[in-house]
């Protein structure tokens, strides 16, 4: 509990402090504090430039002008804000999870929006792919930031839409894996309301609409990882959160097939994959460039300091999370992972507890970690800056194996490969998303 400080007194109700010198601090850097009532309890509540406090139970007075002194207040100090968001484009995918995205939005996140006199622009999406099309010539030169109302899905497509835009705006061919890319300099905040909402989980550690709109509001953003994916000399996809082959394709493929069961049909798919079908084997060769060092400077793709490495064997999957990027990890083979190189996991064929085991900690907890050692010989974690894939003695692109081994799992979407060889590079810092961070507890409950 924080230290009681005097009342203002009648004549001012934001008095400037007086220092020990006799000089008098700036307004900015000074308090205001009253006795309010915060949801029906009495309570002293005291405002800086920095933290709202609220204290425990006092007497209690009520003044309309205190309110609108408090008011008046509290919007100057978010004026002040730097990073706060003043003006956001909203795009609601109204299919989204229970069909609710758009109920989610008006009755949970506009308000917060309206009461934080944030401007906003709603977009609603009326089709599949309807978003990616629309970042792909919108202009955000007025745009404090993205909201996206909805699951990964939509996040998937602004994110690639928006990625696609700048390279092209400013020349940059993503074709060429070799490119440097422009990063998406407007952040991009998800508001859970989807069937799938990994990503909101990872950034606000919640599933919950009107805590990842409070934190869009107070404009904390973290730098994200992005891997893009190419084929056939040529880019396919941006992925932000997952970038899965072999068993992770097939997860998705059976998911797919199953959309009329809803939610559920991720229940199926990992029924399916856990318990029902066995791991398919693929013989792979996989190439890799590992992580620059430390003594690797002012370039995100100095590949010449660095010789390709290669694996080859049976495997069951090769996969990466962003989520494993933005993690630090004391092990000394993953700790210059993040936000520069791709983590990478390739897995031999696991038993069910074993393959559970990955899932629930690897996936679920991202205690990587706690996979490596002696004792675990089902996968192997590898940090590098970008990866190549080539299955041997492919199947029949006519059976289901051969079309399973041309697709991959990007953000819990399927994307085609074309083929049996794919490139996979770590862009660090590519998107910024805003983040839930808690702030310090020093003066009192914030």
């Amino acid at each position: 509990m924080a230290t009681a400080l005097e009342v203002p007194s009648e004549e001012t109700d934001f008095p400037k402090i007086s220092q020990s010198d006799g000089t008098v601090l700036h307004e900015a850097a000074t308090r205001m504090e009253d006795m309010m009532e915060v949801e029906k309890t009495k309570c002293k509540v005291e405002l800086t430039k920095e933290i709202l406090t609220v204290h425990g139970k006092k007497k209690l007075y009520r003044d309309t002008s205190v309110c609108q002194a408090w008011e008046t207040k509290l919007q100057e100090y978010i004026k002040l804000v730097p990073h706060r968001p003043q003006r956001l484009l909203v795009i609601v995918n109204p299919e989204s999870g229970k069909r609710e995205g758009l109920k989610i939005y008006k009755s949970k996140v506009e308000p917060i929006f309206k009461l934080a006199r944030i401007e906003t622009e709603v977009v609603v999406t009326e089709r599949a792919g309807h978003a990616e099309d629309m970042m792909a010539s919108k202009d955000l030169s007025g745009i404090d930031g993205l909201v996206l109302v909805g699951g990964d899905g939509i996040f998937h497509e602004v994110a690639n839409g928006a990625l696609k835009k700048i390279q092209k705006d400013y020349g940059i061919n993503p074709d060429n894996p070799d490119s440097v890319l422009k990063p998406l300099d407007v952040p991009i905040g998800i508001i859970p309301a989807g069937t799938g909402n990994g990503i909101a989980m990872e950034v606000f550690d919640s599933y919950d609409p009107e805590v990842a709109a409070l934190a869009i509001v107070l404009g904390q953003k973290q730098p994200h990882s992005t891997f893009s994916v190419s084929a056939n000399g040529k880019h396919l996809k941006y992925s932000i959160m997952l970038v899965g082959y072999g068993w992770w394709g097939d997860v998705i493929y059976n998911a797919e097939t199953r959309r009329n069961l809803g939610r559920a049909r991720y229940v199926y798919a990992l029924l399916n994959a856990f318990v029902w079908n066995k791991q398919r084997l693929m013989d792979l060769e996989i190439k890799y460039l590992p992580e620059p060092g430390s003594d690797v400077k002012d370039s995100e793709n100095k590949d010449e300091n660095k010789e390709w490495q290669k694996i080859e064997g049976k495997f069951t999957a090769v996969s990466t999370f962003s989520l494993w990027n933005n993690r630090d990890f004391s092990d000394p083979q993953l700790h210059h992972s993040k936000h520069k190189g791709a983590i990478i996991a390739v897995t031999k064929q696991m038993s069910r507890i074993q393959l559970i085991n990955f899932f629930y900690k690897g996936v679920f907890k991202a205690q990587v970690p706690q996979l490596i050692g002696p004792d675990v010989n089902f996968v192997k974690f590898f940090v590098v800056q970008r990866y190549r894939v080539c299955l041997k003695s492919p199947s029949n692109p006519e059976t289901k194996e051969g079309l399973l081994e041309r697709l991959k799992n990007c953000d819990g979407e399927i994307v085609q490969l074309g083929g049996t060889e794919f490139e996979t590079r770590c862009h660090p810092g590519l998107v910024q998303l805003y983040h839930c961070i808690p702030p310090s507890d020093e003066k009192g409950t914030s």
